[in-house]
């Protein structure tokens, strides 16, 4: 690899609301806060707010443990990190390992097999895709075992969960940016057009079971992926999207290829991606879309992690998700990580757009960040003013305090958590 700040670069310019998350981040802190979730949600600049936070840490001599949950997510956050000029190692297979670099991007698969980070000192750990990083093994171990006395931020888009276990349980208190519909007024997310399929041609799933909470993947599989539905889809998207980049959110690789051959078939230019396509390939198919050279592409829970691509203008959602009471949440994340594509990729006044025939729109209408809070277990209830010092919350001096924050954590009776 090449030497890094071989070049001084210019850090992005942060937006007004990402400036006041990370000052209502950094309150929060102040209040003596040590596990804070920052939620924000998809094409809300995530990865900029942490390289902010980064940022911030570096330059006040802290050491930062970033995590992610995707091999493939590595390179992505170092893309960030770079912008911002920080000095980087890496916990992934295939990288250049430099335990003296002050921030560590850590993937959570790679981290399994490696054993120094454990004692590596980190004065803030950050968790991107919090809702799947901290309730990995190494995720736990990071907060209970490894770092307890650290500052745990968990960043997500979608933090709800599905199951019992939220981030709650884990996190004392959140900051979010506005919502979608508030960064659309604002200007950040493109104004969105909804289509659907008619309630004739609408997927029939009175036989699709649930497993877990969620539709079997199996029945729904059968429900989706039929050539009558599908075709009728092709036909819709060129009656009323023709010639925009689309992205496809299928139920399975199988149902991603179906509709991509479809769409072949009707003269319009597709591919798919899904977690077998290596790195390299995948970077091409992206680059192609974006050039025009494929104006649709299907995918299988790829495209809804780690994707960034603003040229998109339309989401396919070809994949219902369950309504049943045991568990919104994970209907709700799904749905809104998808939709939220098609407002990101737009940065101008041209709308986005929804189309499916999964029914999304109609059963999960509201698209809104949410936190599930819960009382920790044996959790030792603080008095901010004697159990932990204050922190300076004026932009990021917190950090300047941590020092002092942690060896005031140390000095606690066992038994008593953080």
């Amino acid at each position: 690899m090449t030497a890094q700040n071989a070049t001084a670069p210019t850090p992005p310019t942060l937006r007004p609301y990402q400036v006041q998350l990370i000052k209502d981040l950094y309150n929060k802190l102040g209040e003596g806060y040590k596990r804070v979730a920052v939620i924000a949600g998809t094409g809300a600049g995530k990865t900029v707010i942490a390289g902010q936070i980064c940022a911030h840490a570096e330059a006040r001599g802290c050491r930062l443990l970033f995590l992610v949950h995707l091999d493939v997510l590595v390179g992505q956050t170092y893309d960030k990190m770079r912008a911002f000029g920080l000095h980087c190692g890496f916990i992934k297979a295939g990288w250049k390992e430099d335990p003296t670099a002050p921030i560590q991007i850590a993937s959570v698969q790679t981290m399994t097999k490696r054993h120094w980070w454990k004692k590596w000192h980190a004065d803030v750990v950050l968790f991107d895709e919090a809702h799947t990083t901290v309730f990995s093994q190494v995720g736990q171990q990071v907060l209970y075992k490894t770092h307890p006395n650290a500052v745990h931020l968990a960043l997500t888009a979608t933090p709800y969960r599905l199951g019992k276990s939220q981030l709650g349980d884990h996190m004392e208190t959140l900051v979010a940016s506005p919502v979608p519909s508030v960064l659309q007024k604002m200007g950040y997310l493109a104004p969105m057009k909804y289509y659907g399929l008619s309630a004739e041609h609408q997927i029939d799933l009175s036989g699709v079971g649930t497993v877990a909470g969620d539709y079997d993947e199996r029945a729904l599989k059968n429900a989706c992926d039929r050539p009558e539905l599908v075709e009728r889809i092709v036909e819709e998207w060129l009656r009323l999207v023709p010639d925009k980049r689309t992205i496809a959110f299928c139920v399975d690789v199988e149902h991603a290829r179906h509709v991509a051959d479809a769409f072949n078939q009707a003269n319009v230019p597709a591919a798919t991606v899904d977690g077998e396509t290596p790195i390299k390939d995948r970077q091409k198919l992206y680059a192609d879309l974006r050039d025009g050279h494929i104006l649709v592409l299907t995918s299988c829970n790829v495209i809804s992690i780690g994707f960034d691509e603003p040229s998109v203008e339309v989401g396919l959602l070809l994949r219902p998700t369950s309504v049943a009471g045991a568990a919104p949440p994970a209907d709700w994340a799904r749905h809104a990580n998808c939709a939220a594509y098609g407002q990101a990729a737009r940065h101008d006044s041209r709308p986005g757009g929804q189309f499916g025939a999964a029914g999304l729109s109609r059963r999960h209408p509201v698209l809104s960040p949410a936190y599930k809070r819960r009382p920790r277990r044996h959790r030792h209830r603080q008095r901010p003013d004697k159990a932990v010092p204050r922190l300076r919350a004026d932009c990021a001096d917190f950090f300047d305090d941590l020092p002092r924050l942690q060896a005031r954590m140390a000095r606690r009776k066992p038994g008593m958590s953080g």
